[in-house]
């Protein structure tokens, strides 16, 4: 420590005060931060960390269990974070709560009269009533729900050439169904029965896109009967995500099913689930 030494007597000398205790205290001071033991400090502080976020989490998630205002108030002020990033970033959101129908219609547009998409996308959502009845089972309830939408998205298909595809997303607490309607397909009924068939990766591509956009199927709708993967699915599916995309009849879906087979989907194939295996369906 020569020239701490040095330099307060350099100091001494110009500003004629005395700089001894000056120099012993901070030789003592550097002494003592040399000694101490930063790691046992750095792990004493990450142990701290770890065990109050623990307790944290712990009291959290009793609150939120055994309080019902409390678990309203944090999913509410989740869906609100959620529905206001939704809105500034111009994309859908489902609604807060399960148990609701969603019929969605794929329309053809005339872009010689108007501006805009090849591809308008209409949707509707009506919220279900809670089976509260013995007259009927619950499986033949929402099955009710199905046949209703079922049979105007049936007749909405066959109406007109413009429109494309329309489809039923049924939103229950355990399970999702999924049907997709044009003038060749068959309605299908809602199952409970779970499907084994999983895809491993799904993700859409278009020659117009430098990148893809992987698609994360939601594991509640492997169910047998649903359809899924239809050109209104995928047209659903950007449409309440925040990548940029375009859409139009030259996208492809690439998929990797739980069997490692790849396959490549188009705008005129869709997935229909069974119980143990899947069928694709040519929606021509």
């Amino acid at each position: 420590m020569d020239w701490i030494t040095n330099t307060y007597h350099l100091l001494n000398a110009i500003f004629m005060t005395n700089v001894e205790n000056l120099i012993e205290s901070t030789n003592f001071m550097i002494n003592e931060i040399r000694n101490i033991d930063y790691m046992t400090i750095a792990t004493k502080s990450f142990l701290v960390y770890v065990d109050v976020k623990t307790r944290m989490v712990k009291t959290g998630n009793y609150l939120y269990n055994n309080f019902d205002f409390i678990k309203q108030l944090v999913d509410s002020t989740s869906y609100n974070i959620k529905y206001g990033t939704a809105m500034y970033n111009e994309y859908r959101i489902e609604p807060i709560d399960n148990n609701w129908v969603c019929v969605s219609i794929l329309l053809k547009n005339d872009n010689e009269l108007f501006s805009g998409d090849k591809n308008i996308y209409l949707e509707n959502y009506q919220h279900i009533n809670p089976y509260n009845t013995s007259e009927v089972s619950k499986n033949d309830y929402y099955n009710n729900c199905v046949s209703y939408f079922g049979g105007m998205a049936t007749s909405i298909a066959n109406c007109d050439d413009n429109v494309i595809e329309t489809m039923i997303t049924m939103k229950l607490d355990d399970s999702t169904f999924n049907n997709s309607f044009n003038k060749h397909t068959d309605p299908q009924l809602y199952s409970t029965i779970r499907s084994k068939v999983s895809f491993l990766t799904v993700e859409y591509t278009h020659p117009q896109m430098k990148s893809r956009i992987v698609i994360d199927l939601d594991t509640n709708l492997y169910f047998a009967n649903n359809i899924i993967l239809s050109s209104l699915f995928i047209k659903r599916y950007l449409e309440y995500q925040v990548e940029k995309y375009v859409f139009d009849e030259h996208y492809a879906i690439n998929l990797m099913d739980n069997n490692i087979n790849m396959i490549t989907l188009t705008q005129s194939d869709s997935i229909l689930l069974g119980e143990n295996s899947y069928t694709v369906v040519k929606n021509e």
